[in-house]
């Protein structure tokens, strides 16, 4: 049996991943970790196959991929299609949020990874089966990101700038 999951020769680039998070990253990771949303575990930065993604509810069997500018670029769209294909070819849903979005419309986010949970998981959460954290959409403060990057207050409003 071939192993599909977080392959050894994969740690490194892993770990190195999670501790070099992007700043949208970081402030989606907030709303996830800890089984915050509907009660579902997410694991980051999580290999499959030969492909390393951001995040994977194993339960759900979602990914979801934050895409900054880097994905818009040549041959970067390439690699992301061939990635969502192989991850779908296993039986996994793949939901891809904007960077923008995480930055600006937390609940447009929340609600397009919620389309992407299987009928089960819906049914679940709806029978009241599964705990339901209450999260609030208010981005959270940047400064608590892992991620790289520089995070400043501006008259009221966090600007939050990429290594």
């Amino acid at each position: 049996m071939q192993l599909l999951y977080n392959l050894t020769t994969q740690k490194a680039l892993r770990q190195t991943l999670r501790n070099e998070a992007s700043p949208a990253e970081g402030i989606l990771w907030s709303f996830l970790m800890g089984r915050k949303f509907h009660g579902l575990k997410f694991r980051r930065q999580h290999g499959i196959g030969p492909y390393v993604v951001d995040f994977y509810c194993p339960e759900a069997r979602l990914v979801v991929e934050v895409d900054g500018q880097s994905h818009f670029e040549e041959g970067e769209r390439e690699s992301d299609i061939a990635r969502t294909k192989y991850v779908e070819s296993k039986g996994i849903v793949v939901v891809r949020v904007a960077n923008g979005d995480v930055y600006g419309d937390m609940e447009k986010v929340l609600r397009k990874i919620e389309v992407g949970l299987p009928a089960r998981i819906v049914k679940k959460i709806q029978d009241g089966a599964m705990t339901i954290t209450k999260i609030s959409s208010t981005t959270p403060d940047p400064s608590c990101l892992s991620g790289g990057g520089t995070c400043k207050e501006n008259d009221g409003e966090t600007e939050i700038s990429a290594v």
